[in-house]
Formats: C-alpha cells, sequence, structure tokens
C-alpha cells in the first residue's frame, strides 16, 4: 500500500521492505545502453518442400516372416491390424444371422459363422466406402439437380425460364417449377 510522504504513521505498525527500483527509472524513456548491440533483423528465402508423395511401399510389401515377432513381448501391429476385424455384431445382426442359417439349412446349405458374418460386412463397408469416396470426387456424385436433361416432373418439360427455375426436393429428388401451375404462387423455399 502507498501512502503519501506527509502521512505520520506509528513505526511498530508497520514492516520495512526495501525495494530495488530506482525512482529515476520512472522517468523518461529507457534507452539501450549500447546500441550497436542490437541484432538486426534478416532473412532468407526457403525453398519449397514437394508436397507430393513421392514413393509408397504398397501394404502387400510389408510382412512379417513369422507369426512371432523378433522380439519376445512384443507385437508386430501391422499384422495384427490386418487380421483383425472392425465389424462387431450386434443383436440385430445376430438376429438376422440366426434366421439366414435357418434358411440355408431347410435349402441344403451349411450355416455361415459370425465370424465369416462380420469380415463380409467389413469388405462391403471398405467397398461402400471406396464408392462413395470415388462419386465424391467425379461427376457420378452430382446429384439431380446437376443433369442438364431433367425435365419438370409435372409439365414434363425440359424448360425453364428466369424466375420460373426447376427445383429439387430433397427427400424425394422430384423435380419442378418454382411457380405454381398458375403461375401466381411461388413455392415455398423451405420445402424445396
Amino acid at each position: 500500500m502507498k501512502i503519501p510522504d506527509s502521512h505520520h504513521i506509528n513505526p511498530d505498525s508497520y514492516y520495512l521492505f526495501t525495494d530495488t527500483w530506482k525512482e529515476e527509472w520512472e522517468k523518461g524513456v529507457q534507452v539501450p545502453a549500447n546500441p550497436d548491440s542490437v541484432p538486426t533483423p534478416s532473412l532468407r528465402i526457403i525453398s519449397e518442400k514437394v508436397k507430393e508423395i513421392l514413393f509408397v511401399r504398397p501394404r502387400k510389401y510389408i510382412r512379417c516372416s513369422s507369426p512371432e515377432s523378433a522380439e519376445p513381448g512384443y507385437i508386430n501391429t501391422l499384422e495384427l491390424a490386418a487380421s483383425t476385424c472392425r465389424y462387431d455384431l450386434d443383436d440385430m445382426d445376430i438376429f438376422w444371422l440366426q434366421e439366414l442359417n435357418e434358411d440355408l439349412g431347410e435349402m441344403g446349405y451349411g450355416p455361415i459363422d459370425e465370424t465369416l458374418m462380420e469380415k463380409t460386412i467389413e469388405v462391403l463397408e471398405r467397398h461402400c466406402h471406396e464408392n462413395m469416396n470415388h462419386a465424391i470426387e467425379t461427376v457420378e456424385g452430382l446429384g439431380i439437380e446437376y443433369d442438364e436433361d431433367v425435365i419438370c416432373d409435372v409439365c414434363r418439360s425440359p424448360d425453364s425460364e428466369e424466375g420460373n427455375d426447376m427445383v429439387f426436393c430433397d427427400k424425394c429428388n422430384v423435380c419442378v417449377h418454382q411457380v405454381s401451375a398458375n403461375g401466381e404462387h411461388p413455392l415455398i423455399q423451405d420445402q424445396y
């Protein structure tokens, strides 16, 4: 707590602390003692790194020569990851598999075990994921609204004018003109 010098207090009611701060430091601007020692900024142009990957070793070439790892107590994670099925059947899948096995038994075929079912679903999911990514990256992924040959599902006309554009339903992909049949009321924007 700072108090003015003119204020008198009893010496028994305070402790004396010494501060190494000098009062002349509070006045004016501090100037460096040796301006020649201040470092000057410098820059250099760094060549841009190539962002493309030049070579990636395919996973089929990365193999473990024995089922046991070279060091005891360690697990080859690449082999473990490749052999692990990432899909786990839930109760609905197990019920469906039991129904399928009953139907297969009636037709004279052998049952399908849970491991084969899990691996099959995992392969199907992987193929679906690859197909979706391929569709997104190419023209196949574009929706019906990008089709230039689309026609109105009401009047079957492929023509649209300014202010009477084709609109598409997000749920069912139905294509209609924006203006209703009598030409007076445009469709509500939230519905299409």
